[in-house]
């Protein structure tokens, strides 16, 4: 409240040097601090009276002013008549305006029909929604929204596919979901670049993809294409999982995920530096081989890096393993060999 009080004041005092028509922009600002502080009564009183006093020389600020006035609609639960504003403007107007606020129209109008048909989506809906969103991107490819709206739309319907129906993965329809998601989220992460509240689910989105799907060669592709043109630094936010899945059995997976790591491990190689020489000391043969590619690559550039890295673990683990501890774990395991394996000289070659 006393935010608006003091908005109001300084456009009082605005409106002394500039029109209306020179200063529209603030009023907008007022209008969505309103919208934001669920003034509704407000914000549609400012905004009408922008829509009544504007000389609309330019179509493109009526038309703004009215997205504006539709975005304040759909929040105070008129979410019907705002998608219908919003379609009668793409019918009748969106040639008359310019390209950026074109991309806003069009994602508005599928963020919405999302929101609208979120429980009932079905093929044909989220084509037809997929096709504006598409629209959006195509007048500002750089809109973070609309990517992320096509990438999350497309992997709604392609988690139902997978997990409700229960599709095959060599399905086309599976395959052509999976490959419009990938396409969003990919585009969503290069344009949130760093920032980790808009970047780390859809990257999370994107790698459950590439893990259930990676071993089709369009999928592959579309993978690869990611980790070129992704930062190497959004990729540091899911380091974890991308370790965790080093020894995936899929060859297009396996090579891809090699391929990130030892790009990272060359870039970042403090990312990677201890969790990879702790893995290359895992008792799993497979986790200890996928470990040692990557640590090899890394080498050529990071020799004395990993050499004192190698030694600090090494001492972390000699005053962390008490002596009664390390007896206590090498008699389990010699236990298990020799019960449940009957390997004998595995036993007693853990025992001395």
């Amino acid at each position: 409240e006393e935010e608006i009080d003091s908005y109001n004041r300084i456009l009082a005092i605005r409106s002394l040097v500039f029109n209306l028509d020179e200063d529209y922009e603030h009023h907008l600002d007022l209008a969505k601090i309103c919208r934001k502080e669920d003034k509704f009564i407000n914000c549609l009183h400012v905004l009408n009276r922008l829509n009544r006093k504007l000389d609309f020389n330019e179509k493109s600020v009526k038309i703004k002013v009215e997205l504006n006035i539709n975005k304040c609609l759909y929040e105070n639960n008129k979410q019907d008549e705002a998608i219908n504003n919003l379609k009668r403007i793409i019918d009748e107007e969106i040639n008359n305006i310019n390209n950026s606020l074109k991309s806003r129209v069009y994602s508005y109008y599928g963020l919405w029909n999302i929101e609208k048909n979120n429980k009932n989506l079905n093929e044909g809906i989220v084509k037809s929604i997929s096709s504006d969103l598409q629209l959006s991107t195509k007048y500002d490819s750089r809109n973070y929204k609309a990517w992320h709206n096509y990438g999350l739309l497309n992997y709604k319907y392609f988690d139902y596919l997978l997990n409700t129906k229960k599709e095959l993965k060599s399905s086309i329809n599976l395959i052509h979901f999976a490959s419009n998601s990938l396409s969003g989220f990919t585009n969503s992460v290069c344009i949130g670049g760093a920032n980790i509240s808009k970047t780390l689910q859809d990257l999370l989105r994107l790698i459950d993809i590439w893990f259930s799907m990676g071993d089709k060669l369009e999928i592959d592709e579309l993978i690869n294409n990611a980790i070129n043109i992704i930062d190497l630094d959004s990729w540091l936010l899911v380091i974890p999982q991308l370790l965790a899945r080093v020894v995936i059995i899929e060859e297009r997976i396996k090579n891809s995920l090699v391929k990130l790591l030892k790009k990272i491990g060359n870039n970042h190689p403090r990312a990677l530096i201890y969790p990879l020489v702790v893995m290359n000391k895992s008792k799993s043969k497979k986790r200890r081989n996928a470990a040692e590619i990557i640590l090899k690559e890394m080498r050529t550039k990071h020799k004395i890096l990993i050499e004192e890295s190698s030694l600090i673990i090494e001492e972390l683990n000699r005053c962390a393993m008490l002596l009664h501890e390390d007896w206590g774990e090498a008699i389990e395991e010699s236990a298990k060999l020799y019960y449940q394996s009957n390997d004998i000289n595995g036993m007693i070659k853990i025992l001395m």
